[in-house]
């Protein structure tokens, strides 16, 4: 049987700058290389505190229904921002 290649995506996001150890697992078993470590700048890392949110949608939303609103990170820092 040949051995399978699986190619998986991982996102880590640090909150404070400095040297990280990143465990990896699958299935709960450690996977080879797993703790990577990783070097992350002042710049990498994003400011919560930076980023606002306003609009109508926040208050007048309901369930089912489009609405609109505004997240604004202009002041969150240089770092990659992902909305979840």
């Amino acid at each position: 049987m040949k051995d399978l290649l699986i190619i998986a995506g991982v996102v880590f996001s640090a909150v404070e700058p400095g040297e990280h150890n990143v465990h990896i697992t699958r299935d709960g078993e450690e996977i080879a290389g797993s703790p990577l470590t990783v070097m992350v700048s002042e710049s990498e890392v994003g400011r919560v505190d930076g980023v606002k949110v306003y609009g109508r949608g926040l208050s007048e939303g309901r369930c089912g229904r489009p609405c609109q609103f505004i997240i604004d990170t202009s002041d969150a820092g240089e770092s990659r921002h992902v909305c979840q």
